[in-house]
């Protein structure tokens, strides 16, 4: 930990070698005592980050991070409909499926077998339901669940000691005023 230093993985110019992974383990458990933050700030204890000046984190570029399901799915499916193109996603990648209730253990990680357009199949069927903006549409919008892109060449990885409940955090502080405050 460096205070006004800075943590960088690749540039907007020049990303992480796309044939490269980078993965950061977090490690220690919740009972890690605490330790190096400047007076006034959140403490950083196990599993975490801790930057006092800037983090960037430029992997290999991605075409499509994220969409909303298009309709909804169910309990038991394989297949789901998304609102864009995602034929740049493949085989293998791995995504996740935001809750649309409001339970939080709901949301769920599959694995693609194959992408044609907006149609997405997966290798498992799915445990829970998810909303898609169709069915859901509102005057003051809709509720249809995002679908994020989880597959990357830059990784942050808490599993390890997690417990089942702590995999890990990042702690972003910075001031261009000289002085130091929680930011993140």
């Amino acid at each position: 930990m460096i205070e006004n230093g800075n943590f960088f993985a690749g540039s907007e110019q020049e990303p992480w070698s796309c044939v490269n992974t980078l993965t950061i383990h977090f490690t220690g458990d919740r009972f890690q005592p605490e330790f190096g933050a400047p007076f006034g700030t959140v403490p950083i204890g196990g599993k975490t980050v801790g930057v006092m000046g800037g983090l960037r984190l430029f992997g290999c570029p991605v075409e499509v991070r994220y969409g909303i399901l298009k309709n909804t799915i169910r309990i038991g499916d394989t297949t789901m409909e998304m609102n864009l193109d995602v034929s740049s996603w493949k085989a293998g990648d791995e995504l996740a499926i935001a809750p649309t209730p409001y339970d939080g253990r709901e949301a769920e990680k599959v694995t693609i077998a194959s992408v044609a357009g907006t149609t997405v199949t997966f290798n498992h069927p799915l445990n829970f339901t998810h909303t898609g903006m169709d069915d859901t549409s509102y005057a003051y919008g809709h509720m249809g669940a995002e679908v994020t892109l989880l597959s990357r060449n830059i990784k942050l990885n808490g599993m390890q000691d997690s417990e089942g409940i702590m995999g890990g955090r990042i702690v972003v502080i910075k001031s261009d005023d000289g002085f130091t405050y929680r930011s993140g």
